[in-house]
């Protein structure tokens, strides 16, 4: 419950204190963190790409009533590579969309204990999806997959960089898993970020 003043903390009772990841844990956690701001800067070039294609698509088409060949498939490609690139970012700073109203009434325990079983969760189902990434950016690469239109666009590029983006997601969510066992008031107060700004939670 909130205190008189209407600010909220973490229940220092029921979550110990624990000092902060040194030594190796604090150079995994630099590691992981400059993997996921690799794979942003990744996403967000590609993002900038498909920009790019769509306005010269546009002006193409509304001006001189010639399509830029390639621009459906180089975007479809590029959008799947930003979606799998951007997923450790969000994994590491919190900002997947999450619905918390009712965790939120739970006791701090319980805020930990839903937080610690959604990281395993994500872990599993990241690990799933990088497994089958990873077979099929095999199959592409060794293929050299490209696409069927006029303009043979890389397909196996894309495969590569979307599996990528996804074993640095699995990666960074096992930290997570770990930082919580370790380090549970912090992750809590971060939600496994180490950059995030801390979610404040309501004391018993």
């Amino acid at each position: 419950m909130s205190n008189a003043s209407g600010s909220h903390h973490l229940d220092n009772s029921i979550l110990p204190a624990a000092p902060q990841p040194r030594g190796l844990a604090a150079a995994i956690d630099h590691v992981t963190g400059g993997l996921c701001f690799i794979a942003m800067v990744i996403a967000s070039i590609c993002v900038a790409l498909i920009i790019i294609i769509g306005t010269i698509d546009t002006f193409g088409r509304a001006v001189m009533n010639s399509p830029m060949m390639g621009a459906v498939e180089l975007t479809e490609s590029l959008l799947a590579t930003t979606i799998f690139l951007a997923l450790p970012y969000a994994q590491r700073h919190a900002q997947h969309v999450v619905v918390d109203i009712v965790v939120h009434s739970f006791s701090t325990r319980w805020q930990f204990i839903t937080y610690f079983f959604a990281l395993v969760f994500t872990f599993l189902s990241f690990l799933l999806l990088a497994v089958e990434a990873v077979d099929g950016a095999h199959a592409a690469w060794l293929a050299s997959e490209v696409s069927a239109g006029y303009v043979p666009v890389p397909i196996w590029l894309a495969k590569l960089l979307s599996a990528a983006g996804l074993i640095i997601a699995v990666i960074e969510t096992a930290r997570q898993i770990v930082w919580t066992i370790l380090w549970p008031k912090d992750a809590l107060s971060h939600r496994g970020a180490a950059s995030a700004e801390a979610v404040h939670l309501e004391q018993d």
